[in-house]
């Protein structure tokens, strides 16, 4: 997550490579480097001093980028144009967020519905906890799939080669996961045969999570469903006997609404 992604070499005619060395310029900018010079820029993305300077001038012509003094550039608000249309072209947002205020009512904690993008999930819904020092979570907050209970959920679900190959690529180390890529794939299959999902400790030390993943009529995973709390606010036995009935319930209430809805 801490570098942009790379452009893949044009392999369709239809390929235009200036749009995805702006995405990737865009996509350069992060939390941690929210601000960022053309230099700073280009060795991120790789790509030539001219080719960032006119990128970046473009991007700024168009309201996507801004700066104060010509030199360093940090996005702007219009950016966020862009999430917002995904937001309110997919019913699944509309018909998740009830169901998510309740489980969030419910258990006093922060419930959130995610999205796979990999090797990432995206939150595109959220219900905050009623509790002051419940979990906040943004909308389109970003994690490393393998490391949260919303991602296993939804990776336990990927046709098998799919899998293979993420996990081929997938790099672990103690900063991004406690399990080997053998554990995580235990894991995994054991999230797939009993549709839900615990991790303790994983993104943070003091974050534990409960997910179950969002079907379709194929029975493949679409989103899932997570409760997210600070660590040792529950027990292990608590999460299984109430969280995730809970977790489990809201994520089939959302399959029965999706269908319902694609009906009409």
């Amino acid at each position: 997550m801490d570098e942009p992604r790379q452009v893949d070499p044009p392999e369709a005619p239809y390929f235009v490579t200036a749009v995805a060395r702006a995405l990737q310029i865009m996509q350069s900018f992060t939390a941690e480097r929210p601000e960022l010079s053309f230099t700073e820029v280009g060795h991120l993305t790789g790509l030539s001093r001219a080719t960032t300077r006119r990128i970046l001038l473009t991007l700024r012509d168009l309201g996507f980028v801004h700066s104060d003094d010509g030199r360093s550039f940090r996005l702007a608000p219009r950016v966020l144009g862009l999430g917002y249309s995904y937001l309110s072209s997919t019913p699944l947002r509309d018909v998740a967020r009830p169901h998510l205020e309740q489980v969030s009512g419910d258990l006093f904690e922060t419930a959130g519905l995610a999205i796979l993008d990999l090797p990432d999930i995206v939150y595109i819904a959220i219900a905050i906890s009623p509790r002051l020092t419940g979990v906040r979570i943004n909308l389109g907050t970003r994690f490393p799939a393998h490391a949260t209970a919303a991602g296993r959920a939804l990776l336990a679900h990927l046709p098998a080669d799919a899998l293979e190959a993420y996990l081929h690529d997938l790099h672990l180390d103690r900063a991004s996961s406690a399990l080997s890529k053998s554990a995580l794939r235990a894991e995994l299959e054991q999230a797939r045969l009993k549709h839900w999902v615990i991790t303790t400790s994983e993104i943070d030390d003091d974050l534990q999570g409960v997910a179950a993943p969002v079907l379709d009529r194929t029975g493949a995973a679409i989103a899932s469903v997570s409760v997210s709390l600070h660590s040792g606010r529950q027990s292990l036995e608590s999460l299984e006997q109430d969280f995730v009935p809970a977790v489990l319930a809201a994520a089939k209430q959302i399959e029965s609404d999706l269908a319902g809805s694609i009906r009409q």
